[in-house]
This record gives structure tokens, C-alpha cells and sequence, in this order.
């Protein structure tokens, strides 16, 4: 299998038309000296966007690939957005760590009122080393994209956020006598039925349009409705998803969750037991991948 490093965006750019590709400083070590690989060993860059470059390693200076292909690689399972109050350093790597490991799609922190830590002036350097962290997940799970990191965002900037997603909103109530994989299933039955009612309406238009056409071009016209159904479907999955939020310890102070509530964000009970933050969020990503495929299942949620 080849070996992998993640790479910004611009070394992949860099790809000459010869099919090479100079390899930079620390991808270089990381291939050479950590790795100990030789010339001709197959490799592949990523840079976290879905793009793959798959090449052959040439260890002489400087590094480089030859025969280098770039595949763009689509992103599996639904959207989810992890929306994390702020925790302690060490579990918020835990919680990075494990939810790039588990599919999370981007990583949002902000403060709530019964959050213990900051970042004060070192955020910068805190969220380059969550964003490592998110990388070396990434690599580890095979994962083409790598979810991004930011934040922290005031709890108000966390509630315009919530107003402008246009996905389904959760979050974790002991008191909820919703279940969230109760909600995901009313919420794929809505969609599967949408998307029937929207088929329904295109074959019919379809109909009006041809009835006097012979038979011959049924077939074709049944193409352009899946076509254009599946076009509609793609535009709708590129702005939903699933905002999953969670509390500090010790959970949403009540205003709080009465705000989100006002912002259509659901409570819904994901465990029958009182789980830890940097748990809490886990298992929500686990039901929702759970309800929704093995990762190569549709985003129509």
C-alpha cells in the first residue's frame, strides 16, 4: 500500500507537465528519513480538499515524483459539522482526533457560558495543532479529506451559524423524549418522499411535453428526468447536513439551550446515560453514520 503525506494545496498545484512533482522540506523528511523509503516507492499527496496525487518516489536531490496522476476523490457519508464548546486542551485533541477518525466534515468551537478554558493569545497556535491533529486522523483513517478547524466563535456567532444551516440541527438532551435516530429516520422518510414528489412532477411534465412523441424516445426521456432529478438532489446535499452541537462539562447552561431551540436547533436524547463532553459527540457522529450507510451512502440529509 502506499505510503501518504498531506500537503498544502499549492504543492499539488505544482505538478509539471512532465508528470513531476518537487517534493517540499517536510514531506521530503517525512518520506526519507521517518519512513526510510527508497527510490521508486509508490506514494500518494493528499491536501485535505479531496485531491490524491499518486506518484513514484525519486529520492535523489531534490526530492521529487514522477509519473504523477491527480485524482479527485468525492467526499463519503453525510455532512456533519461538529459545533464543540470549549474544553480543556487535551480532550479537545481527543475530540479532534476521533471525530476525523469517525467522518466529521468540520470542526466548529466556540465558548459557552460554562466553559472553563480560552485560548486567550494563543489561539493561532492552538488551532495549528488541533488542525495537525485532524491531519494525522485523516491519514491514519485513509480519509481523502481532512475536516476543517476553527474558532472559537462567540456563542452568538455560533447562533447565526445555526440560523444559516440549512441541515438538520442537533443537540443532546437527557430530557428529550425524541431519540436521535428516531429524528434521522422522520428526516429520511421526508426527503425520500420529497424526492418522490419531485420525480412524480417531472415524468408528468415530461408526459405533457412528449405525448405525441413515438415510443422510441422513452428511454431517452426517462434519462434527462433522472439527469435533472439528480442535479436537483446534488444542489439541495451541498447545503445540508447534520450540526451536531455539545456543551462544555457540564453541559448548555438553559438560556443557552432555549436559544439554539429558537434557532430550530432539535433536542434529542443520543444515550440513555450522562456522557462526558469529549464523548457526547461521538457517539451522535456514530448514530448518525450508523443511520445513514457505511460511507457510501447518499447525503440526503
Amino acid at each position: 500500500m502506499s505510503k501518504r503525506a498531506f500537503v498544502d494545496p499549492k504543492i499539488i498545484d505544482s505538478v509539471k507537465a512532465d508528470k513531476t512533482l518537487r517534493l517540499d522540506e517536510s514531506t521530503a523528511h517525512r518520506f526519507l528519513r521517518v519512513l526510510r523509503l527508497n527510490t521508486g516507492a509508490p506514494v500518494e499527496l493528499l491536501d485535505g480538499t479531496g485531491r490524491v496525487a499518486h506518484g513514484i518516489l525519486q529520492t535523489q536531490e531534490p526530492a521529487h515524483l514522477t509519473q504523477v496522476q491527480v485524482e479527485v476523490l468525492a467526499q463519503n457519508g453525510p455532512r456533519i459539522v461538529l459545533a464543540q464548546a470549549m474544553v480543556k486542551m487535551d480532550k479537545l485533541e481527543q475530540i479532534v482526533q476521533r471525530s476525523t477518525e469517525l467522518g466529521v466534515s468540520e470542526i466548529l468551537l466556540f465558548d459557552a457560558e460554562r466553559s472553563q478554558v480560552n485560548f486567550k493569545d494563543k489561539a493561532a497556535q492552538k488551532l495549528e495543532r488541533l488542525t495537525r491533529i485532524a491531519e494525522d486522523a485523516a491519514r491514519q483513517s485513509e480519509r481523502s479529506h481532512t475536516p476543517a478547524v476553527s474558532g472559537p466563535y462567540t456563542f452568538a456567532l455560533l447562533l447565526k451559524i445555526c440560523a444559516d444551516f440549512q441541515g438538520l440541527k442537533v443537540m443532546g438532551d437527557l430530557s428529550a423524549t425524541q431519540t436521535l435516530p428516531g429524528l434521522l429516520s422522520q428526516e429520511l422518510c421526508k426527503r425520500l418522499l420529497s424526492k418522490l414528489a419531485c420525480e412524480d412532477k417531472l415524468q408528468e411534465d415530461l408526459g405533457a411535453q412528449n405525448r405525441n412523441v413515438l415510443n422510441i424516445h422513452e428511454d431517452s426521456s426517462t434519462k434527462s428526468t433522472q439527469r435533472f432529478a439528480s442535479e436537483v438532489e446534488l444542489q439541495k446535499r451541498s447545503k445540508q447536513g447534520v450540526l451536531v452541537v455539545v456543551g462544555p462539562e457540564g453541559g448548555l447552561a438553559p438560556e443557552e439551550l432555549s436559544k439554539l431551540a429558537s434557532h430550530e436547533v432539535q433536542a434529542t436524547l443520543w444515550n440513555p446515560n450522562v456522557l462526558r463532553t469529549e464523548t457526547a459527540g461521538m457517539a451522535a457522529i456514530a448514530v448518525i453514520n450508523s443511520m445513514l450507510g457505511d460511507g457510501k451512502c447518499n447525503q440526503n440529509i
